[in-house]
């Protein structure tokens, strides 16, 4: 049997840098925790449940860039609809992150309202992702199913730029204020995408002619303040918001890909899950609606989602 090798004893001088080391006291732990996002966490999970979502906290998902398991923060599930006659099932889910954001986050807005045109942007997992069109090229389901008429990510301002704000000189209550991207909020709305795609390539295409609709939102929830900065022609027009949808484009497996992401203060968080709830009921009545068409489409030029951010 290998011999356990003995700690060795510390001189007097490290027995007193034991007993004086630095260590947190209870009103600290409470400031820290309080600065933290984690009793956010916290009550968005038990807001999620009280509201019948089925709920996943600390959610892993694969890191496609490290190839590491990550956590998110919360992933929940809800279901929409169900057919007893046809087994056709719809869903909504929530992929969140929650920040605890000392200073306001600020999304740049446009004027231009080019919303309509992001029909294509609706994240869903469904078997057809297309229907097939004679002589034409396919239709993706959004389009076909007409939710660009009702969605939210189809209405209203967009932005595509967002900022924080930090002292130049870290400490010096004096120094002025910079506007930048805060690399945890960056970080956020990365994972964001990272882990719907995780869901999005480890969806199981079934073989048969049920139809299981799950369509997908990505939020970000903020504990401090929001706002919308408006961009004019002779100004800058700031504005005081409870949510805001935030769009951004990468290049995922080497080609541009869109993602909206609901950016929310946890004050107006019932608001937005009330809403994301009755559109996904209008999803759920169009599908039924079209069931025998979207049935026909069921393993027809099913191409799977890529997988890796670049």
């Amino acid at each position: 049997m290998k011999e356990k090798k003995k700690d060795s004893i510390p001189s007097s001088a490290q027995s007193e840098a034991y007993r004086t080391s630095d260590k947190i006291s209870e009103q600290e732990v409470k400031q820290a925790l309080l600065r933290s996002g984690y009793l956010l966490e916290h009550r968005v999970e038990a807001l999620l449940r009280h509201d019948d979502w089925y709920v996943e906290a600390n959610s892993a998902y694969h890191d496609s860039d490290t190839g590491k398991s990550r956590e998110l923060d919360i992933f929940a599930l809800k279901l929409v609809s169900f057919s007893g006659g046809t087994g056709d099932t719809v869903f909504c889910s929530l992929l969140a992150e929650c920040v605890n954001n000392p200073q306001p986050l600020a999304l740049i807005t446009k004027s231009e309202n080019y919303a309509s045109q992001f029909g294509s942007d609706i994240k869903f997992m469904l078997d057809p992702r297309e229907i097939v069109v004679p002589d034409k090229d396919p239709i993706l389901v959004p389009e076909f199913l007409g939710l660009n008429k009702f969605h939210h990510y189809c209405d209203g301002k967009i932005a595509t730029q967002f900022c924080s704000f930090a002292r130049k000189d870290k400490g010096k209550t004096n120094s002025e204020w910079m506007a930048l991207h805060e690399g945890s909020q960056f970080e956020s709305f990365l994972t964001l995408i990272k882990a719907l795609e995780h869901k999005l390539t480890t969806f199981t295409w079934h073989e048969g002619k049920h139809l299981r609709a799950e369509f997908m939102y990505m939020l970000l929830i903020l504990q401090g303040e929001l706002l919308d900065v408006r961009l004019s022609d002779s100004d800058l027009i700031i504005v005081p918001a409870s949510h805001e949808k935030y769009r951004r484009s990468i290049i995922w497996n080497g080609a541009e890909e869109n993602y909206i992401i609901d950016v929310v203060t946890e004050a107006a968080l019932p608001k937005l899950l009330k809403q994301i709830y009755e559109e996904a009921i209008l999803i759920g009545r169009a599908i039924a609606s079209n069931a025998e068409r979207l049935r026909e489409n069921i393993g027809l030029g099913v191409s799977a989602p890529s997988s890796k951010a670049e």
